[in-house]
Order: structure tokens, then sequence, then C-alpha cells
């Protein structure tokens, strides 16, 4: 097992330094000058030549790029044009807020998506998995925007239940922490319960047609035994994958979802720096989320090939 996460951590490095390449250049192909971003539109060309030559943006994009990454290896993402502050810090503060909110999403997910794909497995072409494959449809058609505004509406405008925007802090007052993050982590998790449903059905299916499961109830063991212990184990494999991908696509969502419910997190302070043109917390955002990306990749390789030994073999 450590060869093998030596290795998958080996192989991650090279796709971390092509995402890096792709981040720097895209925020240097996107319209807008720092120096006049730092300067104003009331700056001389003299003093705007004067801030290039400072910044270092006259040198070509290879040597820019290097001395990024070196920074950026040691953790320094440079400093923030609009707010004049380091972004390294920047995103540490707004970090937590916004893994909370996937790891709650996440959870819904995984509680409401599971027992929902094994109910639709076990009772295949009957009443309940119809039902199940409905709600999952209709969690793929959807999408987490307009279930957000539909959560706002009901439980906020409606009933008076929930708080529509704000974040308070987990150490502050847990009971309204988790009263701000509940419509939200719904809303981003609600496609994510079909994703891992219909996965996770899919799998038992399958399973459920292997010999071990013939031989299971031939020795007669009772159906929840055959199924608990037997076809769950071996369908939740595949299942691990969805839950990974959908974790990292959760950052994705939350630039939106924030957005909505007013939540300072990573996405708002992206949509924030891109309104600013803020290249460097551009570049500290999107690095940031493709290195947990990445990070979320490996803990799901490394779960599979602890859950399946013979990928750690192949």
């Amino acid at each position: 097992m450590l060869r093998y996460t030596i290795r998958r951590l080996i192989g991650a490095l090279p796709t971390l330094l092509l995402a890096s390449m792709l981040v720097f250049l895209m925020s240097h192909l996107a319209p807008g000058d720092p120096a006049s971003q730092i300067l104003g539109s009331y700056a001389t060309p003299a003093e705007l030549e004067q801030a290039r030559q400072e910044m270092g943006l006259n040198d070509p994009l290879p040597v820019q790029y290097v001395r990024w990454l070196a920074k950026a290896a040691t953790g320094d993402l440079g400093t923030s044009i609009n707010w004049n502050m380091p972004v390294s810090d920047m995103i540490l503060e707004r970090l937590p807020r916004t893994a909370g909110l996937a790891v709650l999403a996440l959870a819904f997910s995984i509680l409401m998506g599971v027992p929902l794909g094994i109910l639709a497995g076990v009772k295949q072409n009957r009443p309940a998995d119809r039902a199940a494959m409905v709600a999952s449809l209709l969690g793929l058609s959807v999408p987490d925007f307009v279930v957000g505004l539909l959560l706002v509406i009901v439980f906020t405008v409606n009933l008076g239940l929930l708080p529509s925007v704000g974040y308070v802090d987990f150490g502050t007052d847990p009971a309204q922490w988790a009263m701000h993050l509940i419509m939200p982590a719904f809303a981003l998790g609600y496609l994510m319960t079909a994703v891992t449903a219909r996965m996770t059905r899919a799998s038992m299916i399958e399973n459920l047609g292997q010999e071990f499961v013939l031989s299971a109830r031939a020795k007669g063991l009772t159906e929840t035994r055959v199924v608990g212990l037997h076809v769950l184990k071996a369908a939740l494999i595949p299942v691990v994958t969805v839950v990974g991908i959908n974790l990292g696509s959760v950052f994705r969502g939350a630039v939106v979802i924030e957005s909505i419910f007013a939540i300072p997190g990573i996405g708002g302070l992206m949509i924030g720096a891109i309104d600013a043109r803020d290249y460097p917390v551009i570049q500290g955002c999107l690095l940031a989320s493709v290195t947990i990306y990445i990070g979320i990749n490996l803990v799901v390789d490394l779960t599979y090939a602890l859950l399946d030994p013979r990928i750690r073999y192949k």
C-alpha cells in the first residue's frame, strides 16, 4: 500500500504542474492591466511603465511563471491589488467556510443518495424503484441555484424558519452555523444525491446477480444479511469514486450558491476578485481549488485501493 501511495503521489505532480500553468496563462490572457488597477486611471504612462517594471510584468511569461510558482510552492501567493492583503491569508480565512458547506452538502448526498440507491436496487422495477429514479431524475434536471431560490421562498419567505443570507462561524454559535448552512448545503448536495443514488442502484443490481450472492442465498442466509454483508460492501466501491468526484465538483458549485446565500467563502472571494480584476487573488483561488480537487481525487484513489486490493497491483 505504501508503494502504491508513493506512486500515486508522484503521478499527481505532473497534473498539478500542468494545472498551475493553465491557471497562470488564463489569468494573464484576461483583459486588464494590474499596473493600471493599482495606480488608477490618472496615472501617467511613465508611472505605469515603472510599476510594470517593478512588478516584473515586462519579463517573458516563462520567467514570470517560474517566479510565481516558486513563491506559490512556499505558500506565498502574492498580495491582493484591491485589499492590499496577502492572498494566502485571505484564502485561509475563507476556506473553512467553503469546506464546511462542502462537507454538509456531501453528507446530505450520502445520507440520502446511498439508501435511495439501495432501495431502488433491491426493489428493481417495482414502484419504490420507479419513485426513486423519478426523484433522482428531478435532481439531475433542476439546477442548484433554482433549488436554492425555491428553498428561500418556502423556508424563509413563507415559513420564516431559516435565514436566507449570511454566515455565522461554527465557533461562535454552532446552532446558528447550521441554521445558515442547511439550505445552501441542501441546494448544493441535491444534484450529488441524484448521481449517488443512480450509481448505487446500478452497482447494487450488478452485484445482486453475481455468483457469490447465489452461493450466500443457497447457504440459507437471510436476504438482509446477503444484502447488508455481501452485496453492499462490493456495491459501494464504485460509489466511493462518485462521492470523490462529487466533492470536487462542490467547489465549482459553491461559487453560485455562496453568491445566492451571501456566504463569504472562496466562491464569493473569487467573484469579487474577477469583478475587480484582482489577478493575484484570482490566481490564488484557482490554484487552491485545483490543488484541493487533485488532493480529493488522490484520497479517492487510495480509498479505492483499500476497498479493492487488486487495484494496487494493476
